[in-house]
């Protein structure tokens, strides 16, 4: 079964870039995100794999990217 929610380090594993970069673009809203329920208070940061295939569909570039 392939997973359906991914850590941002493992979507930053994906894409080629930096766990940094991936938290960043989650927190712009680049990237869409959930919170789980977790310890800590904060929850647990997912982002849906489906959401994460759309983004990177080809020729579904971003309104900002098509210039």
């Amino acid at each position: 079964m392939e997973k359906i929610l991914l850590r941002v380090a493992e979507v930053a594993d994906l894409l080629g870039v930096s766990r940094a970069t991936a938290y960043d673009l989650v927190a712009r809203g680049s990237i869409p995100s959930i919170r789980l329920a977790g310890r800590g208070g904060r929850g647990l940061l997912r982002v849906p794999a489906a959401a994460l295939q759309k983004l990177i569909a080809p020729g579904d570039a971003a309104p900002e990217d098509r210039r």
